[in-house]
This record gives structure tokens, sequence and C-alpha cells, in this order.
């Protein structure tokens, strides 16, 4: 571990009476009970401290001085998960003891915990470092951040489950942070993040090992760590993250991350020369190029037939860089065609699909977001006629359809309703906890006729006519627990007159389709679904009517076909139809649960996983499984080759967050439970928050960027389209926010502040994602629109489509170039640059839920990195609020006044008394800006202040001095910004003191 300084040791006092050993440094620490294991955060210094409850005040073990110190509640060191076989009632147990390993001190040592239930002990080293004095980059001296590594040692002596090793470390703060004022949040530190201008301090972990997220290591294996960190008020959080890249040497994200593009949605070699001369017009840096070949996971040899390097050549003649917008997860399963036709047919299968299936997430799960949406069907067809994932747990009937109240993660109106299908009614049923998919459970059926759920019949239901697919996953139990001794025949999923799948005598299936013809097709399986107390059969049956065939699957294995051999299906053969308002029933006479139920239209004997559908890929797609090792290889091979082969400055991974919003698996766990305890599925909108990141699937994606990354060689900025938690060892160096909608003005008020709270929130840079040019109606939208995201430091994205468009876009080129141009004066935000000045405490923040709502926030953000002759701070005023500028961040810098359009004046006090001059520039077009400042830099002797107004290019328009006289005392001054001025956005007034 590469180190600045070490503070030195402080050898730790264990009290024989107590039993209490103490971790951390003078100020902060963790006391351990060795008899309980149970630790208690204490802050000793109460102006390192929290807002808790001091009237507790204690003399800490070894101090001797008495000081007061603010003590949490006590919590498990660490958590460790049971072997699953043992069937436990959990599957997370506090440990049970700690033993100091000799020789240990306070800030290094090991510890041996002791896991429950007799599973022996594991090995955590601890360090513990504070002496990176840190400014968090602004000049502001801050407390230095607490960092305790706990580091897995030997695991050898710890007999948990062989496969599903995991343990989770304590919320340390919790007792010591207010919730209310620090909810928890998963950015670069994961944990109590305080809320502007609480007060609050903030704590949490950061995450530094591809086996770890939050509190928690995965599968431990020694050498995996999790940092613990704390920083009190008035400290930055961002300064625990930047502490703990110092100490582990992890490199900063790319520089890349910050270049203007232009989304050139028809990019190839023939249209290379045009989006470059409409780049040009633009003044971008980059050009976002489509060209990615979903059938290939590759860049598309017919996009650039001479290949790319030679487009990218020509394009950096011109002064600009290629970016690549892919979407490397997504796999179209035909060749020719982004229709599923071949998965009837068998011809023109996808070469992925043909040399990796075992890369595909596999079958087993129902339709999932978007999928088959109803909304859509008289526009977009759908294969999927209803779908019930059987995880209710609870209640007379399981949900049809997405599940409520916002489907998989987004509030969107096409997502899901409550027609989507009808719901299924459970007659003498239980919930069961056998089941293995998404947050578990599985519908209980008690092998009888009595015992089954019901279907209403349904107009949708008939449209299978030439085709049909039913599955589920099926979990026999044998017939001697069955106190009703069972019935004749276990029917898992029939439809009287049309289909019916069923359980024989001797557990094999036989699935029966009745033609229209009035001959029945029925195949008899030859794998027996043998019951027991874990057993778990992924069941699919089909019918082709073109070929007359049916088929039977098992674990997605094709156990029997039958049919095909009759005259009449040369014609083809079509489904009987049911008599009007035939339910559908489920588990009649079945001793056993089911889960994740679905019906499709079409016969699916070609499919070798899961199809994914939503409102862009109404047809559905194939998904790399990335929580496999074959997908993440396939996918780190495929991404890697390309960025190579390019070398694109920048990448998007667009469409990446659909296996985080299937969240299609839990850990293993024992039967006593629903889930692992690990769980966390139906994601929030709001990405950053701990409920919106599954952990099993959401860690294997990580684990794949990591990988593709770690095979690219050069430096390409990764832009995925979702929040990667986290800090290393690798992250995406920036997030985009949401598409875009609506009225400029009114997006701007919505967007502008919540990007850059954002930033400061999570530690990554957020994008404006990509701003259509069509939707621009006036000078006035792009100066306010473009002017917000400039004075924040947020690059410009502009969007468009084919070239032939740009004729009808152009008229406002020169306007946008020109805050190109700006930004690259002005410079840009870095992931701690940001200061929420003023919150907005009566307004939602969420992004997903209330992005577009307007919040009267002040913002303040350091730029960087531009060529301007003076350092900038963009100040961003959404409310009519009076606010302050802390001296330190206006220090040097000019600063650029963005008020919006809600904001009567920008009433601003900032300075010190001993600042002689500074200068003010106007980016918004708001008319007029009205700027009153007053505080410390108005505090005179015997001065006045010269004004000095100048337009964007330096012209000296006026200059005046702004009292009769010289004056002493605090003063105030108001400036008023008319745009009839003539001098618009990028004008400046200069403000000098003279004696």
């Amino acid at each position: 571990m590469s180190v600045v300084a070490v503070m030195a040791a402080v050898v730790a006092s264990v009290s024989a009476t107590t039993s209490v050993f103490r971790i951390g440094t003078d100020d902060v620490g963790l006391e351990l009970n060795l008899d309980t294991c149970m630790a208690t955060l204490v802050i000793t210094n109460s102006d390192n401290g929290g807002s808790g409850d001091t009237d507790g005040a204690v003399s800490i073990t070894g101090r001797g001085d008495g000081r007061p110190a603010v003590r949490g509640d006590p919590v498990p060191l660490v958590q460790l998960y049971n072997r699953v076989s043992d069937g436990l009632p959990l599957n997370l147990e506090a440990c049970t003891g700690v033993t100091v390993v000799q020789p240990s001190t306070s800030t290094s040592g090991s510890l041996d915990v002791t896991a429950a239930n007799g599973y022996g002990h594991v090995r955590l080293h601890y360090t513990v470092l504070s002496n990176l004095s840190t400014t968090g980059g602004h000049g502001d001296p801050t407390p230095s951040p607490v960092r305790v590594y706990f580091t897995v040692g030997d695991t050898s002596e710890w007999h948990a489950d062989p496969v599903e090793k995991h343990l989770a470390f304590g919320e340390f703060w919790t007792g010591v942070i207010d919730p209310t004022k620090a909810p928890l949040v998963m950015g670069k530190l994961q944990g109590a993040v305080a809320l502007p201008q609480t007060g609050e301090a903030s704590s949490g972990y950061v995450t530094v090992s591809s086996r770890s997220y939050y509190r928690y290591i995965f599968y431990a294996q020694p050498g995996d760590t999790v940092v613990f960190g704390w920083v009190g008020s008035p400290g930055r959080p961002a300064s625990v993250w930047q502490a703990v890249a110092t100490d582990m040497a992890i490199a900063p994200p790319s520089a890349n991350r910050h270049h203007t593009w232009l989304w050139a949605f028809d990019f190839n070699e023939d249209t290379a020369e045009q989006y470059a001369d409409i780049g040009t017009a633009l003044g971008v840096d980059v050009l976002m190029a489509s060209g990615w070949d979903t059938l290939y996971l590759t860049i598309s040899n017919t996009s650039f037939p001479h290949g790319v390097a030679q487009t990218v050549a020509a394009l950096e003649k011109r002064g600009l860089s290629l970016g690549l917008h892919m979407h490397p997860d997504i796999v179209w399963p035909c060749a020719t065609t982004e229709r599923l036709d071949c998965l009837e047919s068998g011809v023109d299968i996808s070469p992925v699909v043909l040399e990796c299936p075992e890369c595909l997430i596999p079958e087993g799960l129902a339709p999932t977001y978007r999928s088959g949406d109803l909304l859509n069907l008289r526009t977009s067809p759908t294969e999927d006629l209803g779908f019930w994932w059987g995880h209710d747990k609870k209640g007379p009937s399981a949900f049809g359809g997405n599940q409520q109240p916002c489907g998989q993660g987004s509030c969107n109106a096409r997502d899901w309703n409550f027609t989507w299908v009808p719901n299924m009614t459970l007659v003498q049923t239980e919930w069961s906890k056998v089941g293995r998919y998404r947050d578990g459970g599985a519908i209980l059926f008690g092998g009888n006729e009595s015992s089954f759920g019901t279907i209403p019949g349904w107009s949708v239901f008939d449209s299978a006519r030439t085709g049909i697919t039913v599955g589920l996953v099926a979990h026999p139990l044998p017939q001697e627990q069955n106190s009703l001794h069972g019935a004749s025949v276990q029917c898992l999923f029939e439809r009287i007159g049309v289909f019916s799948l069923c359980l024989d005598a001797e557990n094999r299936l036989t699935w029966t389709v009745q033609t229209e013809s009035g001959q029945p097709i029925t195949c008899q399986g030859k794998q027996a679904l043998t019951p027991g107390a874990l057993a778990s059969y992924v069941v699919r049956a089909s019918f082709n009517g073109t070929s007359g065939t049916a088929h039977v699957f098992v674990d997605g294995v094709l156990d029997t076909t039958c049919g095909g051999s009759r005259a009449d299906t040369r014609h083809g053969v079509s489904l009987a139809t049911a008599a009007p308002n035939e339910p559908i029933t489920v588990g009649r006479g079945l001793f056993g649960a089911v889960e994740e139920l679905y019906i499709k239209n079409v016969s699916t004997e070609n499919r070798v996983g899961y199809i994914y559908a939503d409102d862009n890929r109404v047809l559905g797609t194939y998904l790399l499984d990335l929580s496999r090792p074959a997908g993440q290889a396939y996918f780190a091979k495929t991404v890697s080759t390309a960025v190579n082969t390019a070398t694109p400055v920048a990448v998007q991974y667009d469409g990446f967050e659909k296996m985080a919003l299937i969240a299609g698996q839990d850990f293993d766990h024992s039967k006593q439970t629903w889930t692992s305890g690990l769980y966390r599925g139906h994601p929030t909108p709001d990405w950053y928050h701990f409920e919106g990141w599954p952990l099993r699937w959401g860690l294997g994606v990580l684990q794949a960027m990591t990988l593709a990354h770690d095979a690219m060689r050069i430096d390409t900025a990764v832009e995925a389209s979702f929040m990667a938690p986290g800090l290393g060892p690798w992250r995406p160096d920036m997030a985009p926010y949401v598409d875009e909608r609506g009225d400029f003005v009114d997006l701007g008020l919505e967007w502008h502040p919540k990007l850059l709270y954002r930033i400061q929130l999570t530690g990554t840079i957020i994008n404006g994602y990509d701003t259509t040019l069509s939707k621009f109606t006036s000078q006035f939208d792009v100066d306010y629109f473009f002017g917000g995201l400039v004075t924040g430091g947020i690059p410009p994205q502009p969007a468009m489509g084919a070239p032939s468009t740009w004729p009808a876009l152009k008229q406002y080129a020169g306007a946008i170039k020109r805050w190109m141009q700006r930004y690259r004066r002005f410079g840009y935000a870095t992931e701690d640059a940001v200061t929420t000045l003023v919150y907005d405490t009566q307004c939602c923040h969420v992004q997903g839920i209330c992005e577009w709502v307007a919040c009267r926030d002040a913002v303040a953000v350091e730029l960087f990195g531009g060529n301007g002759t003076a350092a900038a701070l963009g100040l961003y005023v959404g409310t009519n609020a009076t606010f302050t500028i802390p001296p330190n961040l206006l220090a040097g810098r000019e600063l650029l006044v963005f008020q919006a359009a809600s904001v009567v004046a920008a009433d601003v006090t900032l300075g010190e008394s001993a600042d002689t001059d500074f200068q003010v520039r106007f980016t918004s077009p708001v008319s007029p800006t009205v700027l009153r400042l007053g505080g410390g830099w108005w505090v005179l002797e015997n001065q006045n202040v010269r004004e000095i107004v100048s337009a964007e290019n330096g012209t000296v328009l006026s200059t005046r001095l702004v009292f009769p006289h010289a004056l002493s005392g605090q003063q105030a001054y108001t400036f008023t910004h008319d745009q009839s001025d003539s001098w618009g956005p990028g004008g400046f007034v200069t403000l000098t003191k003279e004696n």
C-alpha cells in the first residue's frame, strides 16, 4: 500500500475488567468489546464530531484526560455469512467474539473474529490513517479524514459456506450522525453523506477491492479490503475518498472526461466529413459516433469499410477526436434483422450467440421491465402475453406484469399499468421460501385438486395461434411429505382446450398442444424432475405451428421433441381456440412451488437464453451475463478490442443499466429465509441510493467493466449509462443525467443545480447527456441552457441525426460555438469542486423521481483547466435568498454569475476587506440580471470603488466611481445588466478599490 505517511502508533490498552480494545486515533476510534464483538464509534474531539447526544460523556480507555466524547450505538464489528446448506434462520450473523493478535496497537494490527454457530474465525488486519492534511483541493481547512483499513487475512479457520463467503462490517456511525441530515448515499463515499448546510459529519465506506461494495466483502479472499472513513464537520465528504485514493495510489479519472461532444447518430465513413464540418461549426472537441455493431459486438465494418483508423486520421487533421457510442451488453439474436424470426426458424442466428451461448443471461427469468408493454401494442408488436413473477410473498394473488408502483425502477407510464395482464388468483396456496430468482419467494401448492392458481380468460391469450411458449421455474417436493397423499396428475400450467404442461407419475414432463384440426400433439419428457427440499428446475415448453413440432426443455437443455410428421404440417398447424373466457390454471395437483411464469405467442425452441425487451427494443435482445466469468471475459474482449482499434478519447456504454434493472438473482441462501439479506432489487430511480444497486449482479457489472478497462491500451474516458458506485479499483470516469425533454429554460431551472449537486454528493462527473439541436427554438434557449452548463463547468454535448438535417439546425451554430469557446476559457468542474451554498430543503433533488422539478438552490463551482487569463468560479443563482461565498472559494478567481430565470436578483456577500479587486462576468441571458453585493469586500477604509464595464472581447464600455466620494465601513453595491445593453452573455465588470 502506498501511503503518504503513517501516524505514530499509540499502544492500545486492553482492560482486563471491561475487555475493551480501541482502534483509531486520539479523536476518532472504535471501541471493541472483545467478549461480544460489538463496536462503538467514539468521537473525542467535539470539533470533529457529529450531532449525536453528548449527555453520556465518558473517559476513553487509555487516554486518562477525561475529555468528553460522543458515543455511537454499539453494532457488530462484522457479520459473517452462515453455511447455506445448514438451513439456519439467518444468513448473515453477528460475530460473537474478538481476539487481539499481538503485537497490535491502536493504529495497526490483527484481529481473529469468531463466527457464530461454531464456524470458526477469520483473521482481519487493520490499519488506521489520519495524517493526510487535506484541504479538499479548495484551500479551505477541513478536519483530516480518519480511515480504517480492514483487510481479510487467513480464512482457513473460517468453516462457513465454501462459496458464499460474505462479510458485512458495521454502520459504526449509527447514533452519532443524524440520518435526516446525512442519508445513505452510494457515491465514491458510501454511507452517511452530509447534506449541504446541515453541519453534519460524514462517514461510510470506500470501495477499493473488486469483490467489495459499501460495507460488504463478497466471496471473501485474503487481501480483500474495505475502508471505513470519517470526516467531521465542516469537512467535505470528498476528503475521505480523496485520502483513500492517495493512500492506495488509485489512478484519477481520465482527463478526457471533460471534452465537449457532438452526438452524431448517423456517423459512418461516408458521413464523417460532413459531421466534421458540423462539429467544427459548433466548436466541439469530439464526434461521439454511432457505428457499433450489436450483431458482432464490434465496430461496424459496414459503417467503416476501410477501417475506422482511416476515419480517425481524417478527423485528427480537422482537429477533432473520435468517441464511440456503444451498446456493449446487448446481443441481437438474429444476423439479418432486429426481429426474432431466426429464433423460430433456426436460420441466421447471431454469430455471438453461436460462438458463446454460455456468455448470455440464461433462461429462468420471466420478462422484465417494459417487456411486452401493452400501451405500445397497437404500434409495437410483442411476443409476451403475460408473466407472473410469483415473489409477492403475501396475499391471495400473484401480480401480473412488472411490480408496482414503478415497474423495475422507472415511474414511466410506458413501464406498467394496472391492466398489464390479469393477476393470478390463488386458491388454498401458501407462499414458499424456495424461490431462487430476484428477491425470493414462490407460490406453494398443496398437492390436491383444490389447491391451484387461476388467471382469468383474456382475449390477448387467444392471439397465440401459430406458436406458443410457456415457462416457469418448478420446485417439486417429495410426495411423502404431502399429508393429502397427492393428486393423480400434477399440472404446472394449463388452459383447457389449448395446452397443458404436467408431471406424470414418474415426475416427467408431459406437454400437450391442442390443434385446430382436433389432433393433439403430445411430448413425453425423459428427465425426471426429482422432488427434493432444494429441487429447482427451469422448465420451458414450446410449439411451432409452421413445422408442427413441440419441444420441452429442462434447465436450458432439450428434453424431448415431438410432432412434425403428419401430413397437415405441410400447410402449418394452428392452435385450437379456447372456449370463451377459459382461464389458465397453474399448479393444480402439484405438490411443490413455482415462480417466474410466463406465456408467449411464439415458439422458442431455438433460444439459448433470456430475452430482454423494453420500449426501445420492443422485440427483445439477449444480454451478456456479466455475473458469470464467461460473460465478463467476452465483454472485456469485445470492448477493449474496439477501443484499442479505434483509439477514441471517450466511449459511452449506452443501455448498460439493464442487468441492474433486472436484478435477476440473489446470493444463494438458507431455505428458511426469503432472501440472503443482501438482495437489492427493483432499483430505485435514484442510482446513488443504497437500494438502487443489486449487489450480486451489480458486482459482476463493475468487475466486467474493470476487466475491459485493464485491457485498454489508451487513455479513454468511459461513461456508463448509470451511476457506478465506489472508488475502485476502477470506476467509469463520468455518468450521464437523464434524457432531456421540454422547454430549455424549464430544463435549465430543473437541471442546472441538480447536475452539480449530484457531482458533490457522489464524487462523479455528471454530464448533461445529448442535447438535441432540433429542440432549440430561440437564441434565448441556447444562451440559457448552454450558459448554465458552462457556468457549472459541465461540457455541453449537443446531438443531431443525419447531416441532411443540418441546414434546418445551423441558425444557432454561431451561438453554440461561442459557448464552447467560453467553456474552454473558463474550465471544467472536477469531482470535488462543487459547493452548494443554498440547499432548498423543501424541494426534491432525487433523480428519477423529480429531476423535472425546479429547486431554489445556489451552487458554486471551482473551474479548472481553462485557457483564460484567470481561474474562474461559477456561481449558479437559483434563489432570491441572500447567501455568502466563502472567501477561500473566490480568492483569485473571476466570478461567473448565472442568474436563473425565476430569480429577481443575485444577492451575494463575498470577500474580505483586504481584497482589492475582483471581476464579475455575466453568463445568463436573463434580463435584467441584477447583482447585489455586500460582505467583507465592501468594508472600505476611506476608499472608493471603480467600476469598469467591458464587452466579452475586453473592450471597455464604461468606467465610473461607484460612490460620490471615498467611504469607510460596510457598503453595498448593485449592478443591473439589461440585455438591451447589447453586450450580452460574456460581458464583465471589474471592481477595484481606490484610495
